[in-house]
């Protein structure tokens, strides 16, 4: 592999990153593509121009076409067919991108949203880009019942990954950072395994990326946006896919999920969450592990990314290690990564066992009490179907002081 092309590679994309960032941030001001402060899920307190995932993108293209074009025959196999650079990955890309362009630039609501990623992974897995089912032998290794199991796979795993990025994207710079020390383990990863042909693939997006945050870090003067965030999340799905972490097909997986750690963690509570208090998975909130950082422990905003990328990077170590070893080891090695985030989420507040009962009864409580029929007897639905009659009777049948008022429990005949 020719060390000087790679470089001259990521020089190119962090150049251009520098040159072009700025230009995107005066374009999407002057479209008045901007974060007012004061929303649900951000913190800053300025007007922010968004749609800086254009900046990335547009660098990141220079920088790999670079190194695809160079003459040092670095083959890059990206897609299910011949071509380094596949169609197939392009046309998803530009498709994810546009859908966060659309979003930063008009609005588009998480439904729609959500059906557009979900026709982009359904396009990648008919690719060839898929979660891979091993074969197993209590199935009698059926193609079919694999390939039956592999769609909702690459699906869940292409929705839960951009999802993941996408809601990170709340502090300056935290997004874009994690998305790099993911690309940058992963190409670890793969180069342990003898996949080094997928490294110019990070090289180019690791300048890209660092070419950006340095408007993208506190204060940030450009926000990565939907564009971005989409984009780096369709991205780091795709590159996962492509080299070997583990020769343990259930290892590999959770190599994966690793290096993408800190996003799919916090994505997973925020879903969980929602869920318990009976609110829509999608709906912003200032509750993520970067909010209490900043809202409750009082970091700064950047005390809080530097953590949270220490964070992130002792998760990247920890599957860089697991790619490694042997299975029994590395059921170990799965123990004590789950041991270190689970005291970091509890040092946080998350795992309150007792208060997430108590919500759950909560909720459950009033899902029966609004099922309760009128006339009938169940807790709170039965002060409420007491109460609504005597409250909508005619003036003439109600009581006339507060005091002489008196319930009267309906009858069971």
């Amino acid at each position: 592999m020719n060390f000087f092309v790679l470089a001259m590679g990521f020089a190119l994309a962090f150049v251009s990153s520098l040159i072009l960032t700025p230009l995107v941030a005066r374009f999407a001001k002057h479209n008045k593509w901007v974060d007012l402060p004061g929303g649900q899920r951000t913190v800053h307190i300025k007007a922010t121009p968004r749609a800086g995932g254009i900046a990335v993108i547009f660098t990141f293209l220079i920088g790999i076409f670079f190194l695809m074009y160079s003459g040092a025959g670095l083959a890059m196999p990206l897609g299910a067919t011949a071509h380094p650079f596949s169609w197939a990955l392009l046309l998803g890309a530009i498709t994810i991108a546009l859908t966060g362009l659309y979003d930063d630039a008009y609005g588009l609501g998480f439904k729609k949203k959500f059906l557009f990623q979900l026709v982009v992974a359904y396009g990648m897995y008919l690719a060839g880009f898929r979660v891979v089912v091993p074969e197993i032998s209590f199935l009698d290794s059926d193609p079919y019942l694999q390939a039956a199991l592999g769609l909702p796979l690459t699906l869940l795993w292409y929705l839960g990954v951009m999802n993941a990025v996408n809601l990170v994207d709340g502090l300056d710079g935290l997004a874009s950072g994690v998305s790099l020390i993911s690309f940058c383990s992963l190409a670890a990863i793969f180069v342990l395994h003898g996949d080094v042909s997928l490294v110019p693939v990070a090289i180019a997006m690791a300048g890209a990326l660092l070419g950006f945050l340095v408007f993208n870090f506190n204060p940030a003067s450009i926000f990565l946006g939907d564009t971005g965030s989409l984009f780096l999340g369709f991205m780091v799905a795709t590159y996962a896919l492509q080299g070997t972490t583990h020769t343990h097909p259930v290892l590999a997986v959770v190599v994966m999920a690793l290096c993408i750690g800190y996003p799919l963690v916090d994505t997973t509570l925020a879903f969980v969450r929602r869920f318990v208090k009976g609110e829509s998975p999608f709906a912003p909130d200032k509750d993520h592990i970067h909010h209490r950082l900043v809202h409750r422990k009082r970091f700064s905003t950047k005390g809080s990314v530097v953590a949270l990328y220490l964070i992130h990077g002792g998760m990247a170590v920890a599957a860089i290690g697991l790619s490694l070893v042997a299975p029994a080891w590395g059921l170990l090695l799965i123990i004590a990564a789950a041991g270190f985030v689970a005291l970091i989420l509890r040092w946080l507040g998350y795992l309150n066992v007792q208060r997430g009962i108590k919500l759950i009864k909560r909720r459950l409580s009033d899902e029966i009490g609004e099922r309760v029929p009128r006339g009938s007897w169940s807790g709170d639905g039965a002060v409420r179907s007491v109460l609504e009659p005597v409250a909508n009777a005619p003036k003439k049948l109600r009581p006339e002081k507060e005091d002489e008022r008196e319930l009267v429990m309906p009858s069971f005949d």
